[in-house]
C-alpha cells in the first residue's frame, strides 16, 4: 500500500532529475563546443624539456584562459611571450604577443578541436598560418607552421612536460 502511494512521488522526482541534467548537460556541451570548457588540460605550468622555459596558463572566467612564457635567467623571470584562448561570440581564438618589440602580434581562429588536440589558423599571415596544441598524455607538443619569405614550408615545434604542482606548506 506505501509503494502505490509514493510511486507518483517518485516517478515525479526522477523524471525532474533527468530534466535538469539533460539540460545542464546540453548547455555544458555547448560550451565545450566553443572550446573553453573541454580543453581545461592546458591550464598549468609546462616545463619545455631541456631549458629553463616554463609556459603558464590559468583560467580567468568562462570566455578567457590565459597564458605565458617565460624563463627564469640568474634569478630573473623573463617573459617571452603572452596568450589567450578566449571565446568572443560562437567563436575561439588564441592570440599570441612576444615580448620582443619586432614581432607582432598574432591572432589565429580556432579550426578544429578534438579531446588533447587544438588547431589554430590565419591564413592571411605567413608565418606562422597555423598554429597545433596537442596533448599526449602528460606531454604537450605546439607546432608552428607556415611559409618564409622565399615562399618555402616551414615548421617549429616545442616540447612540454607537465609540471608537478608545488607543495603547499
Amino acid at each position: 500500500m506505501m509503494i502505490k502511494r509514493h510511486l507518483p512521488l517518485s516517478i515525479f522526482l526522477i523524471a525532474g532529475i533527468l530534466l535538469t541534467s539533460c539540460v545542464a548537460s546540453k548547455k555544458f556541451t555547448e560550451i565545450s563546443k566553443l572550446g573553453i570548457k573541454k580543453n581545461f588540460w592546458l591550464l598549468g605550468s609546462w616545463n619545455q624539456n631541456k631549458s629553463n622555459t616554463v609556459e603558464e596558463w590559468k583560467f580567468i572566467n568562462k570566455n578567457l584562459i590565459t597564458g605565458r612564457m617565460y624563463s627564469a635567467v640568474k634569478g630573473d623571470t623573463i617573459i617571452a611571450e603572452t596568450y589567450k584562448l578566449e571565446r568572443k561570440g560562437k567563436e575561439v581564438f588564441f592570440t599570441m604577443k612576444s615580448t620582443e618589440s619586432t614581432i607582432p602580434q598574432v591572432e589565429m581562429k580556432l579550426k578544429s578541436e578534438t579531446p588533447g588536440v587544438l588547431i589554430f589558423e590565419n591564413p592571411q599571415q605567413e608565418f606562422p598560418r597555423t598554429i597545433s596544441i596537442k596533448l599526449d598524455g602528460t606531454s604537450k607538443t605546439t607546432l608552428f607552421e607556415g611559409i618564409n619569405k622565399d615562399g618555402e614550408g616551414v615548421t617549429r615545434d616545442f616540447y612540454f612536460t607537465k609540471s608537478e604542482p608545488a607543495v603547499k606548506k
